[in-house]
């Protein structure tokens, strides 16, 4: 039997910047196209996907405000993107008191 701890690996990502790469492939975005956008290098973006540097507010915002845009049904308008951004948030966070 699994734990809850051994589902919420498979689920959610380890970091935020897990969260940002797989939301800029989901998008088909390449790091290139991330960076010009967010007014980054790709060398810093690349860093802060696999945590050799801190995830910056902009690039974070960047990632999450795309996210919901273009991957989570808006339309829907059953939540607005600050609802979106704060369970997000309260995912990743709750992800890394778990570790």
């Amino acid at each position: 039997m699994r734990s809850d701890n051994a589902l919420n690996n498979i689920f959610l990502p380890r970091s935020k910047g897990e969260c940002i790469r797989i939301i800029r492939q989901r998008l088909g975005y390449t790091q290139s196209r991330v960076a010009e956008e967010a007014g980054l290098s790709r060398e810093q973006v690349s860093k802060m996907e696999t945590q050799f540097l801190n995830v910056s507010d902009k690039l974070w915002d960047y990632a999450l405000y795309h996210a919901y845009k273009n991957l989570y049904l808006q339309d829907d308008k059953t939540c607005s993107f600050d609802q979106f951004k704060d369970a997000i948030n309260c995912l990743v966070k709750e992800k890394s008191e778990l570790e």
